[in-house]
């Protein structure tokens, strides 16, 4: 899909945005308080019921159900899957209790029969990259063409990585300048220590970090050197995609 041009309009209620490629439509998108996806939120949640023979814990993060914590989500980054020795196997109790106050991130949306999909591998998302806190691994986007490119965004943020962070290179990084990496580095790393500070003074179930509304993650994980115009209806969100675009995606911004 190769959009050019992206038509949002705000009413009462919703946000209807519609992708466009040479004026065929691509993709249409609605953004509704009432049906807003939590994927990429952040809680601090509460075991309620942790299930050994699944291998698995179900975690209130004050929806509707809870969410649902798998073995693989809640072993932290780092640790070792597979016992070795006379180490016994692993169990979801290694790491999650009921009663515990942990923090999670949704990976996927309820449905009418199940809560969200959870994980404890929290992933900050900005513009050129994804910082995730402690893993200390360095991953690029395959759509980054050229081994010239490659090798110099890893070497920029293999400084950046240095006390133990780990970054994931999006698309959108290709090109980038030395000084917008940094500064986007930062920047996630002041989101993650305003997250920490809510954790602290937190009660679960509560959000401590919400993505962005839905036509501002689309200026910032869709928006490519192809597309030649943003059209808006509305003076006010005009001003708030401007603002949103100043601060997170500047590229963006023309």
């Amino acid at each position: 899909m190769a959009i050019d041009e992206i038509l949002i309009e705000s009413g009462p209620g919703e946000t209807r945005i519609a992708l466009l490629d040479s004026g065929c439509l691509c993709d249409f998108c609605v953004d509704r308080a009432d049906l807003r996806s939590a994927v990429g939120d952040v809680f601090l949640g509460r075991v309620e019921r942790v299930l050994p023979n699944i291998a698995a814990a179900f975690v209130n993060i004050g929806q509707e159900k809870p969410g649902f914590l798998g073995l693989a989500e809640a072993r932290p980054a780092g640790v070792r899957s597979e016992p070795t020795g006379e180490q016994r196997a692993e169990r979801i109790t290694d790491y999650v209790n009921e009663g515990d106050a942990v923090v999670v991130q949704v990976q996927r949306d309820p449905t009418d029969d199940k809560g969200a999909k959870l994980t404890t591998h929290i992933g900050l998302t900005g513009r050129t990259m994804v910082l995730l806190p402690g893993v200390g691994e360095i991953k690029l986007s395959r759509r980054i063409d050229g081994n010239e490119e490659r090798t110099r965004l890893s070497a920029i943020v293999e400084d950046l990585s240095a006390n133990g962070d780990g970054f994931i290179l999006r698309t959108a990084a290709a090109g980038a300048t030395v000084e917008a990496i940094c500064d986007e580095a930062q920047r996630l790393r002041g989101v993650l220590a305003d997250l920490k500070i809510r954790q602290k003074n937190a009660k679960p179930p509560v959000c401590i970090h919400a993505e962005p509304a839905l036509a501002h993650r689309i200026l910032r994980d869709d928006v490519g050197p192809q597309v030649t115009s943003v059209v808006v209806n509305d003076a006010g969100v005009l001003a708030g995609l401007r603002d949103f675009c100043r601060a997170q995606a500047p590229d963006v911004l023309d």
